[in-house]
């Protein structure tokens, strides 16, 4: 280091630090093992270790193995833990969380909840989109990273500690982009919400859905990690950019999470406004959420979603297609924003049954599909 050197001399004593072991003028000696090399025992004469870094030894293939996660995993809790010295125990363990099956997920569940135990998760980007490691990224690079570099599921991975697998329930070539049309040829308009107890901790995801002829048109929505008051803003917000006043639109929140401490967030940013967006409690979805949100694969499949090209690179829009790929009953992953397009469409469904298309040429699948494949994600 060339500030060290300028400011205290050439501190290597012997050694090379490419080579994997070094020590300095002051007694210090590193040392660099792979994690497949013994560890029981390391001392440098009467010193026994005293810090250690765990760095990127999660694998994705060992992960397809209990055995050989385990033995990896109690290396590190058994033979290197144990190769501290008396008065000084500290270990850094950092890696990407790229797998539930793997040595990380192994190593939380032993040492969560420990005294001696502290953990974080950090992302590359915030809920907002900015980077979280700003001496090194703009927002604008990390953009440029997420839509040319790498595919969703490596970017969920990589660098955004979600571990999800490609392809277990929507595909990628099942998620489509396209013009919208004018609200007022919409055979019904939707807004759906489907909120959280937690402030902060957990999404909050609204849609903005329209129903024309066999389609339902995503059209907007707003699925972030944020407080209840945000979500209110945005729904009065897209209320008066979409000038919802002049269509036949409904408003509906999930009912479990309908209650007065959440109505109350509209009610106030309706004070504020000087009017009223009608907001209902929706309680007729008790079957199970995994069902329910899989169940929309045949529309997906056919081609019957697609989604507004126009806000396909906002952060809302880019979170509600992460969310529908890193589905999968038992994943970790957030599913907020799949739920609540699941019943949004649900209740749009609901609303133009009793209609009656038989007069109505509608589109079909393959003309939808030639239409908007240029949109494909």
């Amino acid at each position: 280091n060339e500030r060290i050197i300028n400011e205290f001399g050439l501190q290597m004593k012997r050694g090379d630090w490419s080579k994997g072991a070094f020590e300095t003028k002051d007694g210090c000696y590193f040392m660099a093992l792979g994690i497949d090399q013994p560890f029981r025992g390391l001392r440098r004469f009467a010193n026994r270790v005293d810090f250690a870094i765990v760095d990127d030894v999660e694998d994705r293939e060992v992960a397809n193995n209990p055995r050989r996660v385990r033995k990896r995993a109690e290396k590190i809790l058994s033979d290197l833990r144990g190769a501290f010295g008396k008065r000084r125990k500290r270990m850094v363990i950092a890696n990407n969380y790229i797998t539930t099956t793997g040595i990380l997920q192994y190593l939380h569940e032993k040492l969560d909840g420990k005294k001696t135990t502290h953990s974080s998760r950090i992302n590359i980007m915030d809920v907002h989109g900015n980077p979280t490691w700003k001496e090194r990224y703009t927002k604008e690079e990390l953009n440029v990273l997420r839509d040319e570099v790498f595919d969703e599921y490596s970017w969920l991975r990589e660098y955004m500690n979600t571990p999800v697998e490609e392809g277990r329930i929507f595909k990628v070539d099942d998620i489509f982009y396209s013009h919208v049309p004018h609200l007022s040829e919409m055979d019904s308009l939707m807004v759906f919400g489907d909120l959280s107890y937690k402030d902060k901790g957990d999404y909050k995801a609204m849609v903005l859905v329209g129903k024309i002829k066999r389609c339902f048109c995503v059209i907007d929505c707003f699925v972030r990690q944020t407080s209840r008051s945000e979500c209110a803003k945005w729904l009065y917000d897209r209320y008066e950019d979409y000038h919802l006043e002049d269509y036949p639109a409904e408003y509906y929140i999930e009912g479990l999470f309908a209650m007065d401490e959440f109505t109350n967030d509209f009610d106030l940013e309706g004070d504020n406004r000087g009017y009223y967006v009608p907001v209902l409690a929706d309680r007729k979805n008790t079957t199970d959420k995994y069902m329910r949100i899989e169940s929309m694969l045949g529309f997906f499949e056919r081609g019957n979603i697609y989604f507004n090209a126009e806000r396909q690179h906002s952060l809302d829009m880019k979170n509600m297609i992460s969310q529908l790929l890193a589905f999968e009953k038992g994943s970790t992953a957030p599913n907020d924003a799949p739920d609540a397009l699941q019943s949004a469409i649900s209740r749009l469904n609901a609303a133009t049954a009793r209609e009656n298309y038989d007069l109505i040429r509608v589109e079909t699948i393959q003309e939808f599909k030639e239409r908007t494949s240029r949109h494909r994600f």
